[in-house]
């Protein structure tokens, strides 16, 4: 019976959400003070409210129900986001950015999924519904690889011999992130923002402007309304920590190619871009004491091998460090 209950609660929770999604905010508001009523998910419910008396020209009351979400439930990054685009509507921009610092230190993951949502969603290109459970984003890896299992699947790939399994792998690893260099490819990479100086995805935030990421771009659209003071403070700040953040991000990635857009926004295809790198120097890891916890390889060096892969590594370090997209 109580299963039922909530199974009925659910559907009705997704009818809310289809009604924001078509502009019927006076039948979705129905909905979710019902369900506020009977205690389901009740910061998802506040929140989603808040959406709904935004969009029916209440902004005070808004802003409250966000709030209550707030005080709620931390795990609420939705909140914290469509409260800082409150903020930023205001003029606010410090109270806006303090906002949007902590939905993105909650959750960064549904921040990505905000930015895309925003993009392709008619709520003034601003709000995000709470849709998704915040923990279906917190799971992670915990699978391990066998060694012996690992052994027969390189074996059965590159043969007995140990040169031409690193070499091999080496090549595959250049191509991969020579691959990225391609102008076609380059917006699978991390972009730079010109006004905030954040390291974004361009493909992630899909931002009509170019060089400028999903956060700046709603700024952009709100600036109408922001006064002239505090427009040019604002251009200032965020000149000034592009270019902090500019060089920051060079003098990493001269250092350990990668690295630099892990620092400037722990993005994951930094992360990928330094495994590949890690890959590429594969056949120079002699220590069998690294070799057992990260890849178990016996390996033989050759004179040729290494003059190949200092070869790529110097040509991949030119285009990753100098070719950006966004530094021509």
């Amino acid at each position: 019976m109580e299963s039922n209950e909530k199974e009925k609660e659910e559907k009705l929770f997704v009818k809310g959400l289809l009604f924001i999604k078509i502009g019927e905010y006076e039948k979705a508001k129905l909905i979710f003070e019902e369900l506020l009523k009977k205690g389901y998910y009740r910061e998802k419910c506040l929140n989603n409210l808040g959406i709904v008396e935004y969009a029916l020209g209440n902004q005070a009351e808004s802003e409250n129900y966000f709030r209550q979400a707030i005080k709620t439930s931390e795990l609420i990054p939705e909140a914290h986001y469509n409260l800082s685009i409150i903020y930023f509507s205001q003029a606010k921009l410090e109270e806006g950015k303090e906002e949007l610092e902590i939905a993105k230190s909650v959750l960064p993951q549904t921040i990505e999924r905000i930015s895309r949502f925003t993009s392709r969603e008619s709520i003034n290109l601003l709000f995000i519904p709470s849709e998704l459970h915040p923990d279906e984003f917190m799971m992670g890896f915990k699978t391990g690889i066998n060694p012996e299992a690992y052994r027969e699947i390189m074996k059965r790939l590159f043969g007995r011999s140990p040169q031409n399994k690193s070499i091999v792998i080496s090549i595959i690893c250049g191509a991969i992130i020579l691959l990225f260099q391609i102008p076609i490819l380059r917006k699978y990479l991390p972009n730079f923002c010109k006004r905030c100086g954040r390291v974004y995805c361009s493909l992630c935030d899909e931002s009509p402007l170019e060089n400028e990421c999903g956060l700046c771009y709603t700024i952009y659209i709100l600036k109408e309304k922001i006064p002239p003071e505090e427009r040019i403070k604002f251009e200032i700040e965020t000149s000034k920590r592009y270019y902090r953040k500019r060089w920051l991000v060079i003098i990493s990635n001269i250092i350990l190619p990668g690295m630099g857009y892990i620092i400037g926004d722990k993005n994951i295809r930094g992360f990928l871009l330094l495994s590949l790198w890690i890959l590429l120097f594969e056949p120079l890891i002699i220590s069998e004491f690294i070799t057992r916890g990260l890849m178990p390889f016996s390996v033989e060096i050759s004179f040729l091998e290494i003059a190949s892969i200092v070869f790529i590594a110097f040509i991949v370090w030119i285009l990753t460090v100098f070719r950006m997209r966004s530094w021509r």
